[in-house]
Formats: structure tokens, sequence, C-alpha cells
């Protein structure tokens, strides 16, 4: 793909959370979601899913339109690293509750997923159980693994469990990670523990980053290290009574 030279607007493409679901686009406030495409990142789990997540970019697309990539949680690690490859595709990024490289900030100890990254970092067998753990219960007794999952979120996250459209959102999470597509969930988070932080010298677009002050599963400190890594302009844009979902509900998407 090369960009396009003229004034077309560039294709939204959005990069959902890992664990996630292209549903997750549907929690995006006030956005056409018919405008914005969300391929299905598990689905690839080869040893470079970066490179399936390039052909997905493809998809339905002219090969020329310059992209817009919308990255939510872990997939801020997608989004980022596509540019970092393929900078002449990429005209910007926006960034919604993003989890930085962990040597980049020092919050592990802070995150609500700490045991699974270390699990996946130390003891890749046992993070593998885990997994197949977790979509058994995905399987049977969703609403149980999202209120264990979201038992350290602030209230404002917690809240979303009885909201029928984000519950619905969180399910569908939960079954495309821990059942229908476990190793690609894998692969990502595989990816994600390794240092990665080389990259964001090369992403040089302008890159926007949301984040709420009351995130657990990525403090807010990641988009600030995130922001004085990146070499591209950046802005950070904090939201004071939001969460990690909550922020997603909020980000406003030009």
């Amino acid at each position: 793909m090369t960009l396009a030279t003229d004034d077309r607007p560039a294709r939204k493409v959005f990069c959902h959370g890992i664990p996630g679901s292209p549903q997750d686009v549907r929690l995006l406030p006030r956005a056409d979601i018919q405008s914005i495409y969300a391929p299905n990142l598990l689905a690839h789990s080869g040893s470079d899913p970066l490179q399936g997540f390039a052909h997905d970019c493809n998809v339905g697309g002219d090969g020329r339109t310059p992209l817009h990539l919308i990255g939510f949680s872990l997939g801020a690690m997608v989004a980022l690293r596509y540019s970092a490859r393929y900078p002449q595709n990429v005209a910007r990024i926006t960034l919604i509750s993003a989890a930085a490289p962990l040597p980049l900030a020092d919050v592990l100890s802070r995150m609500a997923g700490a045991p699974v990254f270390r699990l996946a970092t130390h003891a890749p067998g046992l993070f593998r159980a885990l997994t197949y753990a977790q979509g058994a219960l995905a399987k049977h007794r969703p609403r149980l693994l999202l209120r264990q999952l979201f038992a350290s979120a602030h209230p404002s996250e917690q809240a979303l469990l009885d909201d029928q459209t984000a519950s619905q959102v969180l399910i569908a999470a939960l079954n495309n990670s821990y059942c229908a597509n476990r190793r690609g969930y894998r692969t990502w988070v595989g990816h994600y523990v390794q240092d990665w932080s080389a990259d964001l010298a090369r992403v040089t677009c302008p890159v926007t980053l949301w984040h709420g002050e009351h995130d657990t599963w990525a403090p807010p400190e990641m988009s600030d290290a995130l922001s004085r890594a990146i070499a591209g302009p950046t802005q950070v844009i904090r939201l004071p009574q939001a969460g990690h979902y909550g922020t997603l509900r909020a980000a406003d998407i030009p």
C-alpha cells in the first residue's frame, strides 16, 4: 500500500483489545461504526501475526487510501507496531486506554493483568493452562468470569456488567479470546510481554492518546510514557472519571 496523494479521508481500522473481539468497536461513542473496519486480530496466531493484520488492512481497501488506526488497550501495540513497520501507510493513530511496553512504564505491579503477563513471560505452560481454564468458564459461566476479571476495576467499570450492550461486547471478547481463538490470544500476549519499545521511535504520524484516570488494566502513566517515546507529534487527553472501558465509551474519534 502507498499513501494516497489526494485529499480523501483516511480509512479507519479498529484494533480491538486483547482479550477482546471486533465487537469492542460497538462501545465507541458517537462514531459511525459502519465506517470503521474492525478485523479479528486473534485470527492470526503464526510467528508474525502483525503480517496477518497487515493483510487485513488491505481487505476491502483500494491500496492507496491512508489509514487511521484506532487501538484499544493491547490493540494499541498492534496499531503502533504496524505504523512502525509500514509508516507510509498510516496517516494518524488514536489510542484508547493504551497498554505501553512493560519496560517503558514501571507499573506492572499495579496492572490488573499482571499475573497473566508474568505467566506469559516466565511460565508459558501455565499461561496456556490458564487460558484453557478461562475458556471453560467463558463457555459455561461467562458472567462469573467477568466478575472475576472486573473484581479490581473501578466501580464505574463494574457498572458495565449491568449494561446490556456492554455485557454483550464483553462476553463476545471472552468467547473470542478464550474459546474460538485461544491460540491467537496467547500469541499476541506473548508479543506484548516482549520489549517492543524500540518500535516507537519509528512511529512518525500524529498520535492522540485517550486515557482514564481510574484505569486499572493500563494505568494512565502508560499513555504518558508512550507520548514521550513516540517520534511523531502526540496529544494526551485524560478523563478524570473514567476507567479502561469507560474511556472507550467516551473517546472522540474524528
